[in-house]
């Protein structure tokens, strides 16, 4: 379960052996792939989707620019 939680859903939700509660800052993939089913708060999906696009904005600055095409085949009988 993702999403920010009262201290008091939190204690009710240790008491859950397979639940596991995450904040949308502390989630990564594994946690993800691990469980079978993950249900995230409306709110943390908002969070989730503007971190990924600040990484995203990120990454494509750092990406190298497309300067030069690969050369064209020289179409010749033979």
């Amino acid at each position: 379960m993702i999403g920010a939680f009262s201290d008091t859903t939190l204690r009710a939700l240790k008491n859950i052996p397979t639940m596991k509660a995450l904040s949308p800052k502390g989630l990564n993939v594994m946690d993800i792939l691990y469980y079978d089913q993950v249900l995230i708060a409306k709110d943390a999906m908002t969070t989730i989707g503007e971190r990924l696009e600040k990484k995203k904005k990120a990454f494509v600055e750092k990406s190298p620019a497309k300067t030069a095409k690969a050369p064209a085949k020289k179409g010749g009988k033979s």
